[in-house]
């Protein structure tokens, strides 16, 4: 999860480079749009990905503290020689 949150601070990071940078006149807004549509399908998957964790996060508290079913040895194989 954590690198999730600092993934997320550097991609506001890049964004507000990338708007002064377009402010200054460095670059125009056709580069501006693609690397604003990068950096959203960046923040998208860092959600994403935020989600599968508190998904799985459920799952793992779902199955709770009690202990695995006790496992049991098999019976011993009958001797079918031995009268019943």
């Amino acid at each position: 999860m954590r690198y999730s949150a600092t993934r997320s601070d550097l991609v506001e990071v890049e964004r507000a480079t990338l708007i002064a940078t377009r402010k200054r006149g460095d670059v125009d807004n056709k580069v501006l749009r693609r690397l604003q549509l990068t950096l959203d399908m960046a923040q998208t998957e860092l959600e994403r990905m935020a989600g599968d964790a508190d998904d799985i996060g459920e799952e793992v508290s779902e199955l709770g503290t009690s202990p695995p079913p006790a496992v049991t040895s098999p019976p011993a194989p009958r001797d079918r020689r031995a009268a019943p």
